[in-house]
């Protein structure tokens, strides 16, 4: 079971997302915004982050630079936004434990981009 946290300020999409992850096994938290996010963050040491760009407070940038302050550069994260892949890659330049997804998500997708990102000692 892996440590996933959704930093995404839509509660609905949230919502789809933890129900077919913690299907899958994985415990699920929701931060809406980066300042919720350093809160979040501190208890709950994520193996994975599943990050929006577009959201208040800073949206992703600023959501990236609490994942790096907090949790170092290394943690595997999944950039899932309405904008253009090909968009996302500008914002945030490709790196192994980076991947990309645009909304509307397909969820099979997304569980093979989870699947990527998790070490195996951890993939449900």
């Amino acid at each position: 079971m892996a440590k996933i946290i959704v930093v995404d300020d839509d509660t609905q999409f949230y919502l789809l997302l933890a129900d077919f992850l913690r299907a899958l096994g994985h415990q699920v938290t929701l931060a809406t915004d980066p300042s919720h996010l350093y809160t979040v963050v501190r208890g709950f040491k994520p193996d994975l982050v599943i990050l929006d760009i577009q959201m208040p407070e800073g949206g992703g940038p600023m959501a990236q630079r609490v994942i790096e302050e907090q949790l170092g550069k290394s943690v595997p994260t999944l950039i899932c936004s309405g904008m253009p892949v090909y968009h996302q890659k500008q914002w945030y330049p490709e790196l192994p434990t980076r991947r990309y997804v645009a909304k509307p998500v397909e969820l099979g997708e997304l569980g093979r981009l989870v699947a990527e990102l998790l070490p195996q000692s951890i993939s449900a």
